[in-house]
């Protein structure tokens, strides 16, 4: 059976040098893709402040997937951080 989501919510967040909420926390997660947008790396922590020195980096123009169907969703907060200001898209779907 195919997978739906009833809401698939788009948004554009901008990466800065101090970590901030990419995505709040939300149970009704199914799926999640965070394009990088800017011209740096950024890198993804869940549940705690991102750190340029660990996480999940995505290079410029690169992009991560979360889903139920990949096995690799977090339905906890979501913090981002980058050495300079870049926008991020977002789009999530529950």
């Amino acid at each position: 059976m195919a997978k739906h989501y009833v809401t698939m919510t788009h948004s554009v967040v901008t990466a800065a040098s101090d970590s901030g909420t990419l995505l709040t926390a939300n149970s009704n997660r199914r799926y999640a893709l965070i394009i990088n947008n800017g011209s740096q790396p950024i890198f993804l922590m869940f549940d705690t402040a991102a750190s340029t020195s660990q996480g999940i980096p995505i290079a410029a123009s690169g992009a991560y997937e979360m889903s139920t169907a990949y096995d690799n969703l977090t339905s906890g907060s979501i913090f981002v951080i980058s050495a300079s200001l870049g926008d991020i898209l977002v789009v999530e779907g529950s």
